[in-house]
């Protein structure tokens, strides 16, 4: 790009200089910082500042072949066996950066609680096929993995796409421990975080 506009630059300057040689009446035009401008041609500097850009969609789908991602937010999780509860998402992105790497890692708030009692129950999220645990709050110390810096947590880290595009997707599954021993007059929430950086 800095040799392109160097050699711009060098051209109109030979251009004017040879103007003024031919026509020793001619007067060089003057330079405003952004125009160079005389009778009927005119000259001006673009720029583009990509210096943390960075343009980012993201969200869940109902499976990686959905076209349009869920809109409440909400994933709802169904009994499953041995009185838990599970839930299969689809987590998508598409991402534009100028930064070499982007970073994509899940996060819970905690575990998964309710508004009307202190009742609380674990909760994990992994991929489909099993091979990789993002969290678990039943083996973590706190109940939040927020602002961890280990690698167990990580969806996916670089480009895919070509130079500056990160587009991709991965199917989670969410399990719950047993909630044999919760009220069952409560709703239960937790938030699940996607963190992006670069």
């Amino acid at each position: 790009m800095r040799g392109r506009f160097l050699l711009i630059n060098i051209l109109i300057c030979s251009a004017l200089l040879f103007a003024t040689e031919a026509d020793p009446k001619s007067v060089v035009p003057e330079y405003s910082g952004e125009t160079i401008s005389e009778a009927n041609n005119a000259t001006a500097q673009f720029s583009f500042d990509l210096t943390g850009y960075m343009r980012a969609v993201v969200g869940f789908k109902e499976t990686e072949e959905s076209a349009d991602f869920l809109t409440d937010g909400n994933i709802e999780l169904k009994p499953a066996e041995g009185i838990t509860a599970k839930a299969e998402v689809a987590l998508a992105w598409d991402i534009i950066t100028a930064n070499n790497n982007v970073v994509i890692r899940l996060e819970p708030d905690g575990k998964i609680r309710s508004n009307e009692n202190s009742e609380k129950l674990d909760w994990s999220v992994t991929s489909s096929d099993g091979t990789k645990t993002y969290f678990d709050t039943s083996i973590t110390e706190a109940e939040t993995t927020s602002g961890n810096s280990g690698e167990t947590n990580i969806v996916d880290i670089g480009f895919k796409s070509g130079k500056g595009r990160y587009e991709g997707s991965e199917t989670l599954t969410i399990a719950t421990g047993s909630y044999a021993n919760l009220s069952f007059d409560s709703d239960y929430f937790a938030n699940l975080r996607v963190v992006i950086t670069t």
